[in-house]
């Protein structure tokens, strides 16, 4: 049904592509269920462990560790997806989710064995799903409108974290997180089957060398994609925890619900400005796009210190919204070129993922350092000040004279 939705409201919209409209159709649609059900329960995730009792410190040095498995596998990925096509690592990632998942449910009763699972195969899963997830959509995409179809794509990624945080908080909070988890996994395996529809995008058994990197050309790119990974985690892990310590501190069991609604009120803005934004992208505007993401986020990692209230979580996630959406359309609008031009498809992706996974696991590190120092309120306080540092580096891309 949902499929038959998205056909009617966007086929129209694809007059350019009517041949292969169906491809780029289900991976909007696998897209959609993918965030709703990573949302479900990654927003959460790091507050669940918080208030089971583990140290902001435990918890960031955790993450930051995981991090570096995930640069790890996403090397593996690369061969994986050139030998079973990316639709197929899709399912597999999917499978692995749903044990993540599973592994979480069980923190409560296994405690460190559980969650290290958790985290081994949710890292594992997240590696090989973005790869797979990128390469089919740089290859389905249509080369004349790729900010337009970026801007679909933008939009149906908020819709997911829309509902997901709303219907995850609430669960959570009239039930219990475990429920969250398990209507999380179902939505993994759904999300994988509309992309079996189809045949694969890339020829099968493929080999690829990292023997002739283009540094020079991919670096800014690179360097960029730290800066989305730093803003991700600093903006999901350190602001969840903030939240829970400083705005909703006396909430208990309500915070899921109150992180969730507040975090989907937001995003309603900011679905239509992709559309924008992603119309902006395709007449040329892409670095002016840029500026204002990486002025946007600047200031927003600034203004996370002194948030205090419901009001101001609500006005600055709006800000946060803004600027992201600015900045992610138009770096991918770079990596997806680089890619294509590249002859190096999947080496190129891999080493842009990787850089996004040292961004994050420096701003857990970073977490962790300042939290050690100065105590968990004031030392959250200075983790944003320096994200909003680190995310100057997306002007990095502005060297591109494509976008």
């Amino acid at each position: 049904m949902i499929r038959k939705i998205i056909y009617r409201l966007l086929h129209k919209r694809h007059h350019w592509r009517l041949a292969s409209f169906d491809e780029i159709a289900e991976l909007y649609l696998s897209r959609l269920m993918t965030m709703f059900a990573l949302n479900l329960v990654n927003m959460f995730a790091g507050i669940y462990l918080y208030k089971l009792g583990y140290s902001i410190i435990y918890i960031g040095i955790f993450y930051s560790l995981l991090y570096l498995l995930r640069s790890i596998m996403l090397v593996a990925s690369a061969y994986y997806i050139a030998r079973f096509g990316p639709k197929h690592s899709t399912l597999m990632a999917a499978i692995l989710q749903m044990l993540s998942f599973a592994a979480f449910a069980m923190v409560e009763t296994y405690g460190l064995w559980a969650i290290i699972a958790f985290g081994v195969m949710q890292k594992i899963a997240g590696a090989l799903y973005d790869m797979a997830y990128m390469t089919d959509f740089s290859k389905v995409k249509h080369p004349e409108h790729v900010g337009k179809e970026l801007g679909v794509m933008q939009m149906l990624e908020k819709l997911g974290k829309l509902i997901a945080p709303f219907i995850g908080g609430l669960v959570a909070s009239l039930f219990s997180i475990q429920i969250t988890i398990i209507v999380a996994s179902l939505s993994f395996l759904l999300a994988a089957m509309p992309l079996l529809r189809t045949a694969e995008p890339i020829r099968l058994g493929e080999k690829i060398s990292y023997k002739s990197i283009k540094w020079k050309r991919w670096l800014p790119s690179m360097l960029s994609y730290s800066a989305l990974g730093y803003a991700y985690e600093a903006g999901t892990l350190t602001w969840g925890l903030f939240l829970t310590l400083v705005v909703f501190s006396e909430s208990g069991q309500g915070i899921y619900a109150i992180i969730g609604v507040l975090s989907s009120l937001s995003i309603l803005l900011s679905m239509y400005i992709a559309r924008t934004f992603g119309k902006l992208v395709d007449r040329k505007k892409g670095r002016e796009l840029l500026t204002f993401g990486a002025i946007g986020n600047n200031i927003s990692f600034i203004l996370r210190a002194f948030v205090d209230s419901a009001l101001s979580v609500v006005l600055l996630k709006i800000l946060v919204e803004l600027s992201a959406s600015a900045s992610r359309m138009s770096i991918k609008r770079v990596v997806l070129d680089i890619a294509d031009s590249s002859g190096q498809r999947l080496p190129y992706l891999s080493l842009v993922f990787i850089a996004s996974a040292i961004g994050s696991g420096l701003a857990c590190l970073v977490m962790v350092l300042s939290v050690w120092l100065l105590g968990p309120v004031n030392g959250i306080k200075i983790a944003f000040i320096i994200a909003s540092f680190y995310q100057l580096l997306l002007l990095a891309s502005r060297r591109y004279k494509f976008i």
